[in-house]
């Protein structure tokens, strides 16, 4: 169960803190409980998930907190973060909707959302470096977020609140929980990524803006993708193709498919049977599939609003 950043192309690798060095191996113990029965692999995932969720919600018990109808923000009390904190709290409800609209998801509880107040006491929480440059991060059933003071160069609050609204992560991590949760942790990690800045795209109009995401280079293999994804050299390149992956399959299939395959992920099936049980394909034939579209696509605009034709190449 890794840690899932937002606005961080650069992922960083093996720096989790002491205890959550320890959750992760509570995870990997977890993986061989009822190995080769993918039912009893997915019922210790959501067993650990809810355990490293506690684990954060007593770990902040003493913060302060705003409510609203679906999230908690809890917040450090230093001078300014509760306005910070209403901001993020207004923002989460605004996207809930469109997003559970789309991928039929509703909590039974509301949805813890942590607020740090400088980028030092964000990554103190996954033991990284103190220059780490992430924004948002999806775990364990919390989202975890950077104050939007901390990376908006602005002082006026409107319009701090309006960039935000437009470029801050909530859309983004609240998809990964909804992934997460839908398939019950049975998922790769392009897949994820490729969900989330689809509808943080749809939902905000905001995409990643990297020169090194243009298409006109060697692609990735899906299975390297699969295995290798913090750690392959253009991170730009690997979510850009994540997106289109994406794309494509909301394209060709509708966006309805999409849930149709978290939902047989979230059965047990493995990537390629999920994929020829909903889209009639395997992976390799879905990945030459998708190539020949990029080939085709990418440096044609078309009038519908896909992605694919808003890249900057």
């Amino acid at each position: 169960m890794q840690p899932v950043i937002r606005h961080n192309l650069q992922v960083p690798e093996g720096r989790l803190s002491l205890r959550n060095k320890i959750l992760t191996l509570l995870v990997i113990a977890g993986t061989f409980i009822g190995f080769g029965f993918p039912l009893p692999r997915l019922l210790a995932y959501s067993v650990i998930r809810e355990a490293i969720r506690t684990a954060a919600v007593l770990e902040t018990w003493n913060w302060p907190q705003v409510v609203g109808e679906h999230f908690i923000v809890r917040y450090s009390p230093a001078a300014g973060e509760e306005e910070m904190a209403r901001m993020v709290l207004e923002n989460a409800e605004e996207i809930y909707e469109p997003v559970v609209k789309a991928y039929g998801y509703k909590s039974g509880k509301k949805i813890l959302v942590v607020v740090y107040p400088t980028r030092e006491a964000l990554g103190r929480t996954f033991g990284w470096d103190a220059d780490e440059s992430a924004m948002g991060v999806y775990w364990g059933g919390v989202i975890r977020v950077l104050s939007p003071e901390q990376w908006i160069a602005d002082q006026d609050k409107n319009q701090i609140k309006s960039v935000f609204a437009e470029s801050g992560p909530m859309a983004h991590e609240f998809t990964h929980l909804v992934v997460d949760y839908r398939t019950r942790g049975n998922y790769t990690r392009w897949l994820t990524e490729g969900i989330a800045q689809y509808k943080e795209w749809e939902v905000t109009g905001f995409q990643f803006d990297e020169p090194g995401a243009n298409l006109d280079q060697p692609l990735y293999p899906l299975d390297q993708m699969d295995e290798e994804f913090d750690n392959l050299p253009n991170q730009a390149l690997a979510y850009r193709q994540s997106l289109l992956a994406i794309n494509y399959l909301v394209e060709k299939y509708g966006e309805n498919k999409i849930n149709v395959l978290m939902d047989e992920l979230g059965k047990g099936l493995t990537m390629d049977q999920a994929f020829t049980k909903v889209f009639g394909v395997n992976i390799i034939t879905f990945e030459q599939q998708w190539q020949q579209w990029i080939t085709a696509n990418w440096q044609m605009p078309k009038k519908s609003e896909w992605a694919i034709s808003k890249q900057p190449v």
